[in-house]
């Protein structure tokens, strides 16, 4: 699989290659109907994200919605056996260099955990820098739920200088 040496996103910013893992930035992803948030004309697919982008709102943090593509190569592109996965993160926080995907319990399918699980190793395998938050985070409130972000950003960015 070719990587390129860096996807720019946005803002101009570039991200590092990583070995086996290709990260693109599709066009905007515009949802025109779902859930309000806090933004006018900005909607989401769930009452937990928009509490999300309340917090990244209120703490002034620059976000993009479900606008990157990972995809993740397991083995070379000539072997038989290798697999590709595929991921679609919530959010990239673009001033930081984060994703931020959110695991909302909301939904009834069994296979939910399994989903949950497969989208922790692919982050993990990627050695991309990410966060999570989670229906009780969402329950506690979006002052609570700001300082979560605040600390996990903290946490993340203090481990990769390291």
């Amino acid at each position: 699989m070719e990587i390129p040496k860096g996807m720019p996103d946005r803002s101009s910013r570039e991200i590092k290659p990583i070995p086996n893992v290709l990260v693109i930035a599709n066009k905007p992803n515009v949802l025109k109907k779902g859930v309000k948030t806090v933004i006018p004309g900005f909607f989401v697919r769930s009452k937990e994200e928009a509490a999300v982008v309340q917090a990244l709102q209120e703490l002034r943090i620059m976000f993009e919605y479900e606008q990157w593509r990972i995809i993740v190569q397991y083995g070379s592109e000539e072997d038989i056996h290798s697999t590709k996965r595929f991921l679609v993160p919530d959010f990239y926080l673009s001033g930081y260099d984060i994703f931020l995907e959110h695991f909302g319990m909301y939904r009834k399918e069994l296979d939910y955990y399994e989903e949950t699980q497969r989208k922790v190793q692919l982050y993990k395998d990627s050695n991309l820098k990410y966060i999570f938050t989670l229906t009780e985070d969402v329950k506690n409130g979006v002052s609570n739920l700001k300082e979560l972000i605040k600390k996990r950003i903290k946490a993340v960015l203090e481990n990769s200088e390291k």
